[in-house]
């Protein structure tokens, strides 16, 4: 850059190092289908519905998740093409006397992040209260607990609540890196917005893998319970 003391390419690598974020947290893991209780009791049937809606609302959470980090950017690649038409028209008004008019130049402000679609659950689901069945009658019971779809589709939601642990694990890694790689641009206005973004996203994946890996715990617990 002449006039401007931004490095533009740190600011599209920046952007690059987002979008790998959202790229890891993508719809290759947004399987929405319910888990089916392993076993047809009452107290099964609860803990699977209630897990099913803690598995919703994550996955809710990582597709806006997922679409922000995309439209983030964006606007940092945006960003920096703002910086060089900045500069450039900077540039093509200096007189030949060496003067300094940058009569318009377009000013660069706060990123611009394109607006979302899809918007992040407001509040926690809520949970169904786990019956009582130590009064059911014993042959009943054992009939129940024999009866659906067993441990196989809750091992296999689990698992899958795991590799996406590794995945937000891995989308931290890259959010750090490009809070770092947007430190080296150089001072900017856009620079406290985009750290400020950045410091949040860290914050967020360093949840999701850790709500990932409890939700896989417990899906693993309820699976456990249906086992007779």
């Amino acid at each position: 850059m002449v006039a401007l003391n931004v490095d533009t390419d740190g600011f599209r690598r920046t952007g690059e190092l987002v979008d790998l974020a959202g790229a890891l947290l993508g719809t290759d893991f947004d399987d929405p289908t319910p888990v089916p209780a392993c076993a047809s009791d009452p107290a099964s049937e609860a803990i699977m519905r209630n897990l099913n809606a803690r598995q919703e609302w994550l996955l809710g959470h990582v597709r806006a998740g997922s679409e922000q980090a995309s439209n983030a950017a964006i606007g940092m690649n945006d960003t920096a093409t703002g910086y060089e038409t900045e500069d450039t028209a900077a540039a093509g008004s200096y007189d030949q006397f060496g003067g300094g008019s940058t009569a318009g130049a377009a000013p660069i402000g706060m990123m611009s992040v394109p607006p979302s679609v899809t918007a992040a659950p407001a509040g926690m689901p809520a949970f169904d209260p786990i019956p009582d069945v130590s009064g059911t009658d014993g042959e009943t019971l054992a009939r129940q607990l024999e009866t659906g779809a067993g441990p196989g589709p809750a091992t296999t939601a689990a698992a899958r609540f795991a590799a996406l642990a590794a995945r937000a694990q891995a989308a931290n890694v890259s959010l750090v890196n490009a809070y770092t790689e947007l430190l080296a641009t150089g001072e900017s206005q856009a620079t406290p917005g985009m750290a400020a973004k950045l410091t949040r996203g860290i914050a967020w994946t360093e949840a999701v893998a850790g709500a990932r890996l409890r939700a896989g715990r417990r899906i693993r617990s309820g699976r456990r319970h249906c086992t007779p």
